[in-house]
Parts: structure tokens; sequence; C-alpha cells
């Protein structure tokens, strides 16, 4: 089930940093690195982000999340909860959003499971980097909401 996630709420931020350490710990595993920006980020960092997040909930426990501001965006799924399509229902609900003209994602080359989530979902690859520390990054890029 799908539920606006409240910054303010201090244990909402905890269980948001639990998860995405859980999360991004794999894609660094996968990238074959530890300097992954979300696995440094504190409570007061997470609260004073702007973004938007939508969390999945499995049985009162935070599944997976998405977070999502007019330039930025996040999404993380618990490593319990890997292959059941949670990604894709996130994805589907910030998609479905109106009067978005462009969305514009940033993952791990190696993260191929999430390469592949963005591409089912319609997103194709416009470009590649490498951060600072290394690692190297694909864009990828969708035109409009689902329904427009």
């Amino acid at each position: 089930m799908l539920k606006n996630l409240n910054m303010n709420d201090l244990l909402t931020v905890r269980k948001i940093l639990k998860l995405q350490r859980r999360s991004y710990a794999v894609e660094a595993e996968l990238l074959g690195t530890a300097e992954l920006p979300p696995l440094k980020e504190s409570e007061q960092s997470l609260q004073r982000c702007g973004e938007t997040f939508v969390g999945y909930m499995e049985n009162e426990r935070l599944a997976g999340l998405i977070s999502y501001k007019e330039r930025e965006d996040r999404l993380a799924v618990d490593p319990d909860f890997f292959r059941q399509g949670i990604a894709g229902r996130l994805l589907n609900d910030v998609l479905s959003l109106h009067g978005i003209r462009c969305w514009v994602v940033s993952t791990g080359k190696a993260n191929h499971p999430a390469v592949r989530c963005y591409q089912k979902h319609g997103f194709r690859i416009t470009g590649e980097s490498r951060t600072d520390e290394g690692i190297e990054i694909i864009h990828l890029k969708r035109d409009g909401s689902i329904d427009g």
C-alpha cells in the first residue's frame, strides 16, 4: 500500500534512513564503492532535503520508497523486498502525476536491476558520467506522465 511519508515525524525519518542504508548498501556493493551519498545522510539532512516522500508499506513495514522534487529524486527498496515489483509500483505512482513534462533519473551503471526497471517504465538512456568518487553513473529520461 502506498502512503505519503511525514518528514516531520522523527520515527518516520529514522525508518527511511534505515531502509535507505540497507538498499543503497546493496547498490554500493554492485558498484564496488561505499561512497554513495545516501549512505552518509543524517536525519537532519534528510528532513531538510525538500523532497516529497512516498512509501510502499507491507504489513505496516516500510518496504520501499520514492522521493522527488522539481530537480531531484531517489528510489530505494529494502533488500528483503527486492524483486516483488515494489520499485515499479512506486514509479507508477509518481509517474502518474499530471503536468510533469519530463522525468530525469540517474543510477549506478552497474546496477542493472535498476536500469532495467527504469527502462521497463519508459525511460531511455541519455548519457553516462563518473562521480568524483569514481562511480560510473547512467542517466535516463522519460517524457510526460503515464497518462499524458
